[in-house]
């Protein structure tokens, strides 16, 4: 029996390069990801400010989020705080994004972001803390919390 000797010097070559290449490849895949989700939050945070409600909660909103708060509660809590906000947000800037696998609450997996923002309302600055799903290829919100944020 003989043993063949491969050269390994084009293989090295091929083998380093794949290995050099996949973080790149990885990290604009996360940052595809990245932009997607943040995407759909600032989507859903500019229509916070100036859509109707109901719309916001059948267009944005995920079936998790829906099967905690109805539609008319959502209508009746938001518009009441968009009064304490004073009117829509004249800045709204990207903190940061960050992607998870499992709701650490319930120990779901799935795919999801969060992403926390920094707005300015005519009543002070919050942040806007955006949980997202990943749900048939759609990013859809999972829930959000607003807090005072720093002058």
């Amino acid at each position: 029996m003989q043993l063949r000797v491969v050269p390994w010097r084009g293989n090295l070559f091929v083998i380093a390069v794949a290995v050099l290449m996949a973080p790149g490849f990885l990290s604009c895949t996360a940052r595809a990801q990245d932009q997607g989700a943040e995407a759909s939050a600032v989507a859903f945070l500019r229509a916070l400010d100036s859509d109707d409600p109901a719309e916001v909660y059948a267009e944005h909103l995920g079936p998790y989020f829906k099967s905690s708060m109805s539609q008319g509660v959502f209508v009746d809590q938001w518009g009441m705080t968009r009064i304490q906000f004073g009117g829509p947000a004249s800045v709204l800037l990207r903190v940061g994004c960050q992607a998870f696998s499992q709701d650490p609450q319930t120990g779901r997996k799935s795919e999801f972001h969060y992403c926390r923002f920094r707005a300015v309302y005519p009543n002070g600055p919050i942040f806007h803390d955006v949980y997202l799903e990943k749900i048939e290829g759609v990013w859809k919100i999972v829930g959000f919390w607003y807090r005072p944020a720093p002058a």
